[in-house]
């Protein structure tokens, strides 16, 4: 049973782009993947993990399963420095396969690009995969059959910030009359939680105030002092690559208590706390999966690609979230063991369909 679920999401993803793509002459035995990589610019940091752990899981399909169903995965990468047109540009590129092999989906791997390409995709069947991102409302498959954003949505991880908040507060209803600021990514991925702030904040009461960080972040001074005047309950801190990092270490410079920031899951890999050094101390983020490297896909991987711990890319968390968010069986073991853990900060079960904020 487990050996037909691990592979459930990539050969169903295989078995749509199959369907319809654009390549007469495909290949019987491989699959095409373009990567839309970002190993260097702003926001290497994040990139060099999440790729890392993505092409650990590719070669462990191949190598140790034999394939999905016996067919091989290829892949080839483009760097794009997360810049959406360089990302659109790859997908147009490899969308037509690469030497006979169809395209089997393609990772956005960025909001602003997963809004870009959304309708392109659908016309050329080509599944779009954005884990724990992406355009939110195409959770509903049925709306957008060809857009998968894995593991949960913005909406959802608002709602866990704010059950946080409760929490540490005491109860739903003491969040009345609480002022949260969000400091976001000027971009498509900073502003897709801004609807589900709105409705919570009117639901229980709070003040929603939101700050803009233009892209790529290197200087936050004037956000932070607006932060500081402010004087806010709570801070949400939504920002990518290195502006996390200098968030971190702005805010703790302006006086704001580093224990009452939170990060989203893109604001909370090791990748993000360690340049940040001591300011990060107290830091607290969201995260789809429990720390450490015990999974057994983990040691799967290690045993047909070492590394030494030298090796290992800056920001595990997120080398986790790349190699771990194709396997089902894996991340329900993640969600089991979640609810056992110490820490007050839990993700739900991204659902494909429902109510995205949970409340």
């Amino acid at each position: 049973m487990h050996n037909v679920l691990q592979r459930t999401v990539i050969a169903s993803l295989l078995a749509l782009g199959a369907l319809g793509g654009p390549v007469a002459q495909a290949a019987n035995d491989q699959q095409f993947i373009p990567l839309a990589t970002y190993r260097v610019g702003a926001y290497a940091s994040s990139g060099i993990p999440w790729w890392a752990g993505e092409i650990d899981y590719f070669r462990y399909i191949n190598e140790v399963e034999g394939g999905v169903n016996g067919v091989k995965l290829v892949w080839q990468e483009c760097e794009t420095e997360w810049k959406t047109d360089r990302i659109i540009e790859c997908y147009e590129r490899y969308k037509a396969g690469l030497d006979g092999a169809p395209t089997g989906f393609f990772f956005t791997h960025s909001t602003p690009a997963s809004y870009a390409l959304m309708d392109r995709a659908a016309i050329d069947h080509i599944p779009l995969i954005d884990g724990a991102g992406g355009r939110t409302e195409s959770t509903d498959g049925r709306v957008f059959p060809y857009a998968f954003p894995l593991l949960l949505n913005y909406y959802g991880q608002a709602s866990v910030g704010i059950n946080y908040i409760a929490q540490r507060e005491g109860g739903l209803d003491k969040l009345k009359g609480k002022k949260i600021v969000t400091v976001y990514h000027d971009s498509a991925y900073g502003r897709e939680t801004q609807a589900a702030m709105q409705l919570l904040a009117q639901k229980y009461g709070f003040e929603n105030i939101q700050i803009p960080v233009a892209d790529p972040g290197n200087e936050q001074s004037t956000q932070w002092r607006q932060v500081r005047q402010i004087n806010p309950d709570w801070v949400f801190l939504r920002t990518w690559g290195v502006s996390t990092p200098v968030g971190i270490k702005t805010a703790v410079r302006f006086g704001i208590p580093v224990d009452r920031l939170i990060g989203d899951v893109w604001a909370g890999s090791e990748a993000d706390v360690i340049p940040a050094g001591t300011a990060a101390k107290g830091y607290q983020a969201l995260a789809p999966f429990p720390g450490g490297d015990s999974f057994e896909i983990h040691k799967k991987a290690q045993a047909v690609h070492p590394r030494s711990r030298q090796e290992q890319p800056q920001g595990p968390q997120l080398l986790r979230q790349g190699l771990l968010q194709h396997r089902p069986d894996q991340r329900r073991d993640c969600r089991r063991s979640a609810a056992h853990r110490p820490g007050p900060i839990r993700q739900p079960r991204a659902e494909r369909r429902g109510n995205p904020l949970g409340i």
